[in-house]
């Protein structure tokens, strides 16, 4: 589901300049206001110099998946609920895959390690010979060892040189919780990877390369930005388009939009004193030709 919103912008300053900036920008440019809107509402998404486009800055603030994971480990494992959770912080999907692994008991046998900083899961699978499996690549194939087998010598009767010293019993919100764990660390590059606004792809059998943009299952682009008003008055707003939920909090929470504004606006303020000095370099030196030319009229 697309969401569609005006930013609000604090301070209003800050869109009161770009406002000046842009109009200023298009006398000089000899630009439309459209033209205008256009061409600094894809700078502000994707083109800003100095990593100052949203795109940048999204990515940016993406924390890591490791940073996740130390940090779940660091307090214990406990989660923070989250608007859509399942119950205790643990969503539906990461429910439902603890339930996968499970196979129906309350408990079972498993295993969980630290890979390239995402946590792994592995519960202890036996196939109808009794002999340990790996259980395929979502570990759901053969049957579960449960857990409520207390000791190891119980397990090693049922299950004869299965058990390793490596594995604990889990109950489901144990099992859920790494799950849950690795399905936020996922989720960490999302909202950045929705600002891809294109990748390269080689034509196959051809030395041609093309700009195309990032395909998903909802749309071309993920998020996208534009300015909207008018470009000769100054008036300007910025609308957020995105598929994915929470840009439009997290982008004023941790003060995307703010900072990619003003950004813009001072880009755009060298961009004007730039040329505002060509052009008085270029009166200056018009103005020292014709006392010459005037000088030598004289003197002949």
């Amino acid at each position: 589901m697309s969401t569609s919103a005006i930013v609000v912008v604090s301070p209003p300053l800050i869109l009161e300049q770009l406002g000046f900036n842009l109009a200023a920008y298009g006398r000089v440019a000899g630009l439309t206001g459209e033209q205008v809107l256009i061409k600094k509402g894809e700078d502000l998404a994707y083109r800003a110099p100095g990593g100052n486009s949203l795109a940048a800055l999204f990515r940016a603030r993406a924390p890591h998946a490791q940073k996740i994971t130390e940090a779940a480990i660091a307090r214990g494992f406990t989660l923070g609920r989250r608007n859509g959770n399942h119950k205790d912080g643990i969503t539906g999907v990461a429910a439902a895959r603890a339930q996968s692994i499970m196979g129906g008991f309350k408990s079972i046998l498993a295993n969980v390690s630290l890979f390239e900083g995402r946590l792994q899961i592995r519960g202890v699978r036996v196939s109808t010979a009794g002999r340990r499996i790996a259980g395929g690549r979502r570990g759901t194939g053969g049957f579960a060892v449960p857990g409520s087998l207390a000791t190891n010598a119980e397990r090693e009767i049922l299950f004869p040189g299965v058990y390793k010293d490596t594995d604990k019993r889990m109950n489901f919100r144990a099992v859920s919780t790494v799950f849950e764990i690795n399905l936020r660390g996922a989720a960490s590059g999302f909202m950045s990877a929705a600002w891809l606004m294109k990748r390269i792809r080689r034509l196959k059998d051809s030395r041609r390369i093309e700009l195309v943009n990032p395909r998903s299952q909802v749309a071309p682009l993920l998020s996208r930005a534009a300015l909207e008003g008018s470009g000769e008055s100054g008036s300007v707003a910025v609308r957020l388009s995105s598929f994915v939920p929470g840009s439009l909090e997290v982008g004023n929470r941790r003060g995307i939009f703010a900072h990619a504004l003003a950004a813009l606006s001072a880009d755009i303020g060298s961009y004007l004193a730039r040329k505002e000095s060509e052009a008085l370099k270029a009166t200056l030196r018009n103005g020292m030709e014709a006392g010459r030319t005037i000088a030598e009229a004289i003197n002949v």
